[in-house]
């Protein structure tokens, strides 16, 4: 009896050793999400993330919120491009031309003529439609951006997710709220575009016309936007290909 009692101590004891040797190895910042008092057999949820469920809120700027691992993370990072650094294949060679800076510079705004050309063509409707649909075919939606994700509901298939493009400001109510607040950001944004658009050769005075017909662009793009409180509660709508095509 007492024998069997101190061995089932012990073995309590080594597991609780056991846990918090292999817990050590938590980057601290997982850890702090963790409820370690939990059971991870009977709720691996509430082990692995109860203390943030707990403690988090969102921003009300925000229509999600969640933790990177930042220390998990910048190891694939520095993993995959020290791969990429020492590789001599397709994705080394895509990488690299990304990161030689001094041949980007001295290209200049040259990669860009074709696409700046196909943007003054566009007229009317149809032209613009035309030039939407080239853009998307490199997934450069100006309006909606596309992805192929696998089907949560079906794992073994997959999905084209449609969704609208980002804004260039990070909300609606940056382009479309009043006050002196908003109406600085609105300012800042219209001097960015029109530095942007003198790098490729416009004039200051055109450069000036462009950014602030950007800004009517997607103010009026803004319009058409769920609220991040509405974002929050919208679902996936799934439609067929033939129903998509439809809605064209």
């Amino acid at each position: 009896g007492e024998l069997g009692k101190a061995e089932a101590r012990l073995e309590r004891k080594e597991r609780r050793l056991r846990k918090w040797a292999e817990l050590s190895r938590v980057p601290p910042d997982m850890l702090s999400s963790m409820d370690v008092t939990a059971d991870p057999c009977g709720d691996y949820f509430e082990y692995a993330c109860g203390r943030f469920e707990r403690r988090a809120e969102i921003p009300d700027y925000m229509t999600t919120w969640s933790l990177h691992w930042d220390e998990v993370r910048l190891a694939m990072i520095n993993r995959t491009v020290g791969l990429l650094e020492a590789d001599e294949g397709e994705a080394a060679t895509y990488y690299q031309s990304c990161m030689d800076v001094e041949a980007i510079e001295l290209k200049g705004a040259g990669p860009l003529e074709t696409w700046m050309q196909a943007v003054d063509e566009v007229k009317d409707k149809e032209t613009l439609t035309q030039l939407l649909v080239t853009m998307g075919l490199y997934n450069m939606g100006a309006f909606f951006s596309w992805s192929v994700q696998a089907d949560g509901i079906h794992p073994g298939r997959h999905m084209v997710e449609i969704t609208p493009s980002s804004l260039s400001m990070p909300g609606p109510g940056w382009f479309l709220n009043h006050g002196a607040r908003y109406d600085r950001r609105r300012e800042t944004f219209v001097g960015e575009v029109a530095r942007l658009f003198g790098m490729v050769g416009m004039s200051p005075a055109q450069a000036m016309e462009e950014a602030e017909l950007a800004l009517q662009v997607e103010a009026e793009v803004a319009r058409h936007r769920l609220t991040a409180k509405q974002r929050r509660s919208a679902r996936l709508v799934r439609v067929t290909a033939a129903e998509l095509a439809g809605l064209a």
